[in-house]
């Protein structure tokens, strides 16, 4: 009785990691400060330029896939995302787009929680900040 019930929970915990994973698909959107010397003294007076920020992302298992677009105004930056990983409620990614001058690349780590992703850049989360909701 006691194997049944465990296999039972085990079931149920497997059958159920896959729509967890899937709770990351989806539109997200915020704002982040176009600021790129928000932790300057001379900058910490002023109120920083917010601009928007819209994530697409589709995970397959613990693979993640997507696209991001930051709007400066004129024309939006689009990043494709590449190697993008979930596990658990973590998740990591890059982003790249070619210009003029080269491959720009940037890399990303979050975490998940319902309907607010978090993610943040740079060295140890000392870097760019931004809070994401998922839209509806």
């Amino acid at each position: 009785m006691r194997r049944l019930a465990q296999a039972f929970v085990l079931f149920a915990l497997v059958s159920a990691l896959p729509l967890w994973c899937a709770s990351i698909d989806g539109t997200w959107v915020g704002e982040m400060s176009a600021d790129l010397n928000q932790h300057s003294e001379s900058r910490k007076a002023e109120q920083p330029k917010l601009i928007p920020i819209h994530v697409v992302l589709k995970a397959k298992g613990n693979v993640l896939d997507g696209v991001m677009t930051i709007d400066k105004g004129n024309k939006p930056d689009i990043w494709l995302l590449r190697k993008g990983r979930i596990v658990g409620n973590h998740l990591s990614f890059e982003v790249y787009r070619q210009t003029k001058s080269g491959l720009e690349e940037m890399r990303w780590d979050g975490v998940l929680n319902g309907d607010v992703l978090k993610l943040s850049r740079g060295l140890k989360g000392l870097g760019r900040q931004v809070l994401l909701h998922r839209q509806r």
